[in-house]
């Protein structure tokens, strides 16, 4: 039973190290789309005020 219990903590272990890791990736991917986006949309910015 002790067993069991410590590969199912083990199990549960690996599976949040698992969704971290996807989830971190997943966030750096998502934060530099965000950060691509937002310098895009700045330097329209500036070529609108350069317009002016």
């Amino acid at each position: 039973m002790a067993s069991l219990e410590g590969s199912r903590e083990q199990l549960l272990g690996t599976r949040t190290l698992l969704l971290t890791r996807t989830w971190l990736l997943h966030g750096r991917r998502r934060l530099c789309t965000i950060t691509c986006s937002t310098q895009r949309s700045t330097s329209l910015e500036q070529r609108w005020f350069s317009l002016d």
